[in-house]
């Protein structure tokens, strides 16, 4: 099992940011998010520069619902690589959950610049539009995904955009 022989590996090797990793992932696939939250932090520890460390102690954060953490630790990412979509979809993701849907929209808006066709950005920025009452900037992110061919988006076409 990764978990016993990351465990051993690392009391040979106790700074290797990459077991502290490879070990977090296997907490993380048995829904053991706390776990991976503890092993993620020692590997920012050993090596805090690393961007894809606090995305991914982001991502067990928001598991968890502790959603302002993510939000931090996605803003962290970003702040080490401007250039990864994921990062900001997160943490459009992370403040659509925490209410804050402008912010949620400035995520995703530039999730859409850094990939034009990505679907379900646009139709994620469609949903927060939808949650501040701007019906027409809404439904024409749906519009876009629904010709991307996002059913959810085509639904909500349907329903809310008549």
């Amino acid at each position: 099992m990764v978990i016993d022989d990351a465990t051993l590996l690392l009391k040979k090797h106790p700074g290797s940011a990459d077991l502290y990793v490879a070990r977090a992932f296997a907490y993380a696939a048995l829904d053991n998010y706390n776990a991976a939250i503890k092993d993620y932090s020692k590997a920012i520890g050993i090596n805090p520069g690393d961007p894809n460390l606090y995305y991914n102690r982001g991502n067990a954060l928001d598991e968890t619902g502790r959603t302002n953490e993510a939000i931090k630790d996605f803003s962290k990412a970003i702040e080490l690589n401007q250039a990864d979509a994921d990062y900001y979809y997160n943490r459009g993701f992370a403040y659509e959950a925490a209410g804050k849907y402008e912010n949620a929209i400035a995520d995703y808006s530039k999730v859409i610049e850094l990939n034009p066709n990505d679907g379900e950005a646009i139709f994620s920025r469609g949903v927060a539009y939808q949650m501040i009452k701007d019906a027409g900037d809404a439904c024409e992110d749906f519009q876009k995904a629904a010709e991307m061919d996002n059913e959810k988006a085509k639904t909500l076409m349907d329903s809310f955009c008549k």
